[in-house]
């Protein structure tokens, strides 16, 4: 063959065979993309009406525009080279996807990619197209979780136009429908029944339908029941495997009407996989026998009662099968015409052995033997487990013989630590001397140690909260210095260990507010300053008292209301103390040593005063990298006079001050205003 095809296509490789056509890889030189192009084989060239056919469908085929249907893109012919042109998908088909897995496929996989091949059937059956092919090499995967049914090669049309051929015609056999192997009334309930196939492997990875030959697996899929699908996996949905059970139902009466049906649970299941169907749902899975002709290989006749147009057109002869299947057929056929020779032959036998019997038992009669009563089995299922510990699991099962081996360790919210959270087989499920329960035991409720998220953007610190199973909720503040959108605090702190799902306090920055201050330093500054500043910064100056201070300058501030660096709204009202400078009782100032022969004797004569002595007090000061402040007050007539006040830093654990006086004085000691000590105090004793 020619590598380039209407001077358009040009082949790249071969990628496909089926009984009637080639397909290959090739590159559409007009839009410079890959395609898929199905070609007629060279034996059907010649037969106009196959060829006519063939575009006809082709034509039909092409108005399918569907998501999940692999899209036709064009028709054509060149010099007796017909072709289909279609979209390439170059990944895995869904055959192949299921045989990849080592595991089951859980439910909820399950339940997507069925609901995808029902809206392409139901797209297709409401524009008259029946597939009769429906296989999982048929279902291609296009990625990120979509699948496209694609081949409608033997596809059955309203239009009196369809092609068979007879290595298509039945389809697949391990898909095809008792009726597509009777030759029988084809609609829509065939690709019911090639879906429950479909639909059987995706839970267990298996055909239901499998023998060596070709005839075994027709009989099986016109004769045999299959063992059911929840027997294999034991996790699928109760309602997905009577899903299967209804859709494979021998007769097609006994089959779901229409994919909207089947639509419709399993968009119900999508929203719980785990939960059975209930109700009316539930009821629409029940099968109500109304078989009126039960299809086998003699018979090829069933009732349709739906009004959906079918195809009766199917009047095929014995070249519709394989010539392996036309021997096997042929051999039934000789064996079915021997039979009831067999039979009489055997009928005569036995009828004379029984009379033999009688006669005998007449002459020589026998005591009766005792009847012995066989004790009937016991049928082990299985207990429930889940919520004990393995060695209460052991004491309920022992009687059973069976082994219960641990295959996995999970975190749980629900169960402590060391109890079963979930079982293989599950409750109610027959039981073997000798098997195998597998236990997942619990690791306890998953805790989280919190890091520190401080500096971090919120996107950040929620993207990384989220990713430890942590909730996060924002809370914002005004900080002077930060960067908005920045985490300055946050709750729990960093290092603590919470439960999963335990919410965290992010508090996120969003900088200095405009309409807020900071707070200045105005201690030793003057009077007239201090003030001017308060103003400047839209302050409000309060209260001004004034007091001695043997520290700070006469007309200088003390202290002031508000801390240095506290963020306050304009308008905060700040008071002020003023110093009035040095009072009388004071520390004593350190001297020079006197001259030691200096005596009172050479002071002038003046009139004498009290003399005063000198006292030393010890101020305890706490190591906490702060300053304090030291308040020495003295009590005259019941009222607190201060006379002493200073501002020392914590590099020393005591302050050590001298006081002066005379007499008898009542002293208070206070530390950041706070009493630390009281006295009273006699001067004039040493």
């Amino acid at each position: 063959m020619d590598n380039m095809i209407n001077n358009r296509y040009k082949l790249i490789e071969s990628i496909g065979s089926g009984g009637m056509n080639d397909i290959y890889k090739a590159i559409d030189l007009e839009t410079n993309e890959l395609v898929a192009l199905k070609i007629l084989k060279k034996e059907f060239v010649n037969d106009s009406d196959i060829v006519t056919r063939f575009h006809t469908e082709a034509e039909a085929i092409q108005k399918l525009d569907h998501e999940n249907i692999v899209k036709v893109l064009g028709v054509g012919s060149d010099n007796q080279i017909h072709y289909i042109v279609m979209e390439l998908l170059e990944t895995q088909t869904l055959k192949d996807y299921i045989k990849s897995k080592d595991v089951y496929l859980k439910n909820e996989e399950i339940i997507n990619i069925s609901l995808q091949i029902l809206y392409a059937l139901k797209y297709a059956h409401d524009a008259g197209i029946i597939h009769r092919d429906i296989k999982p090499q048929n279902i291609l995967s296009a990625g990120n979780g979509v699948y496209k049914v694609s081949d409608f090669g033997i596809a059955s049309f309203n239009n009196g136009n369809t092609i068979v051929h007879k290595r298509e015609a039945m389809g697949s056999l391990h898909y095809a429908s008792p009726e597509q192997i009777n030759q029988g009334v084809i609609d829509k309930r065939t690709d019911i029944y090639s879906f429950g196939i479909v639909l059987y492997e995706l839970v267990t990875g298996l055909v239901p339908f499998d023998a060596q030959t070709p005839a075994a697996i027709l009989k099986k899929h016109d004769r045999a029941e299959c063992v059911k699908a929840k027997y294999i996996n034991f996790g699928v949905n109760g309602s997905i495997d009577k899903i299967i059970t209804k859709a494979i139902s021998k007769a097609p009466i006994n089959r779901f009407d229409n994919v909207d049906v089947i639509i419709e649970l399993f968009e119900e299941l999508k929203q719980n996989p785990k939960k059975e169907l209930e109700g009316a749902l539930a009821q629409k899975l029940e099968i109500v026998d109304k078989t009126v002709y039960l299809y086998s290989l003699a018979t090829n006749v069933v009732e349709s009662p739906l009004d959906f147009p079918v195809d009766n057109r199917h009047e095929f002869d014995s070249k519709i099968f394989d010539s392996r299947v036309i021997e096997e057929k042929e051999e039934d056929d000789e064996k079915s015409s021997i039979l009831p020779i067999l039979i009489a032959i055997f009928g005569g036998l036995l009828i004379g052995v029984i009379l033999l019997f009688l006669f005998y038992n007449s002459v020589f009669p026998k005591s009766e033997p005792k009847k012995v009563v066989e004790k009937p089995a016991v049928e082990m299922v299985m207990d429930e487990i889940v919520g004990m510990t393995l060695s209460e699991a052991n004491e309920l099962l022992k009687n059973k013989k069976v082994t219960i081996e641990k295959t996995d360790e999970k975190f749980s919210d629900k169960y402590e630590k060391d109890i079963i959270i979930s079982q293989i087989p599950e409750k109610g499920v027959a039981l073997k001397e000798g098997q195998i329960v597998k236990v997942v035991l619990s690791k306890g409720i998953q805790m989280v140690k919190i890091p520190s998220f401080v500096g971090l953007s919120f996107e950040d610190a929620s993207e990384q909260a989220k990713s430890l199973n942590l909730s996060v909720e924002a809370e914002k503040k005004f900080k002077v210095g930060s960067e908005p959108g920045k985490i300055i605090d946050q709750s729990p702190s960093e290092g603590e260990e919470v439960k999963k799902g335990t919410k965290v306090t992010l508090i996120v920055s969003i900088g200095k507010d405009s309409s807020k201050v900071v707070m200045p330093d105005l201690v030793n500054k003057k009077r007239s300053e201090a003030i001017e500043t308060l103003r400047n910064m839209k302050l409000v100056v309060g209260r001004l008292q004034t007091r001695n201070d043997s520290e700070v300058d006469k007309d200088r501030i003390i202290m002031q209301s508000v801390p240095i660096g506290k963020e306050v709204a304009e308008g905060t009202v700040v008071d002020l103390i003023i110093s009035l400078g040095k009072k009388d009782l004071e520390p004593e100032e350190p001297k020079e040593p006197k001259d030691p022969k200096e005596t009172p004797a050479e002071k002038p004569a003046t009139e004498p005063k009290p003399t005063k002595s000198k006292k030393s007090y010890f101020i305890p000061l706490k190591q906490d990298g702060k300053k304090h402040v030291i308040k020495i007050v003295k009590v005259v007539n019941g009222k607190e006079v201060e006379f002493f006040k200073k501002t020392y830093s914590d590099n020393k654990p005591n302050v050590k001050i001298d006081l002066l006086g005379s007499g008898v004085v009542k002293l208070k000691f206070y530390v950041d205003d706070r009493l630390a000590d009281e006295k009273t105090e006699n001067f004039d004793k040493q």
